[in-house]
């Protein structure tokens, strides 16, 4: 019988994401001078799409695509440090208000972004299509497709923007309380106060009497 928990090393105790590959630290100016820029850059795309995407040629289409995931990768990489600065620090109001902060901005920013998605799932079928076939969309092709598989379940903007400012509020705020409520649990087992995670770890285990 085992009387303690004695876990194998793995050699990974030690690891931890390395976010400063993404940014500095949690106030590194370029995480604001991200989020301006993206939002700057969305208003921009707005004003040069919002009533002629319709009349698009194959290439113009392929540039407004590249320019809209320009847009969103950027806020991905800012969402993506906030998101795991958070998860390694729930116990720490600070890391949380940061992230909610982020969440706020970044909805605002792709409320401004979604007459896109809404106004390429309007265009007729076959124009579609041709537009698809052609060699200047060839990148972005399969991608196009796939958000045209949702148009049945699209709503119009504003119930769209409305549905995103209600998960910032709703949804998002839950799944935090419970990522923040299981950071501070501590179960007992063999004599210790664990985390969630250390006894997840234990399921695999070398040791069959321990998992």
């Amino acid at each position: 019988m085992v009387e303690g928990v004695n876990q194998a090393a793995t050699g990974a105790e030690q690891v931890h994401w390395r976010l400063e590959d993404l940014y500095a630290g949690v106030d590194d100016p370029r995480l604001a001078e991200d989020m301006r820029w993206a939002d700057s850059a969305a208003t921009r795309f707005a004003e040069a799409y919002r009533s002629g995407l319709g009349g698009l040629d194959a290439a113009q289409l392929a540039a407004a695509v590249g320019q809209l995931e320009a847009i969103r990768q950027r806020m991905a990489r800012v969402g993506t440090f906030r998101y795991l600065s958070y998860v390694t620090h729930a116990d720490q109001p600070a890391y949380g208000a940061a992230l909610q902060a982020y969440e706020e901005a970044a909805t605002a920013i792709q409320n401004q972004l979604i007459f896109f998605d809404i106004a390429w799932n309007a265009v007729e079928e076959n124009r579609a299509e041709s537009l698809l076939a052609d060699p200047a969309l060839a990148h972005w092709a399969h991608l196009l497709r796939n958000w045209r598989r949702y148009r049945d379940h699209l709503r119009s903007e504003s119930e769209e923007q409305i549905l995103s400012e209600k998960r910032v509020t709703g949804r998002a705020l839950w799944e935090r309380l419970f990522d923040e409520t299981l950071t501070e649990m501590r179960f007992p087992l063999r004599g210790k106060q664990m985390t969630e995670q250390e006894v997840l770890t234990l399921l695999s285990d070398p040791d069959r009497e321990l998992r």
